[in-house]
């Protein structure tokens, strides 16, 4: 059952997390659907750098404050145990 396992799992993160061409595809869809008015896609070239702007610094802020090992460690300094917050898991 391991085997089967393992050849399951290299099947799914090969097609749907590191497949590099349905992720272009899936990043064309948009342009491909818009990009026969030229108003329509500026627009949309402009909503994707929008959205980008915004949510690339807002991923590295939870990614390095809150996900990897020991990025809780700026709740020390700051002292909750006066609204009854136990921080020992910390």
């Amino acid at each position: 059952m391991g085997h089967f396992e393992h050849l399951l799992s290299l099947a799914v993160e090969s097609i749907f997390i590191n497949n590099i061409l349905l992720a272009y595809f899936l990043g064309m869809c948009s342009f491909l659907a818009c990009s026969k008015n030229i108003k329509t896609a500026t627009g949309l070239g402009f909503a994707v750098i929008f959205v980008l702007t915004i949510t690339t610094p807002l991923n590295w802020i939870i990614q390095n404050l809150l996900l990897t090992k020991g990025a809780l460690t700026w709740l020390s300094k700051i002292n909750l145990s006066i609204i009854g917050i136990n921080q020992d898991a910390l």
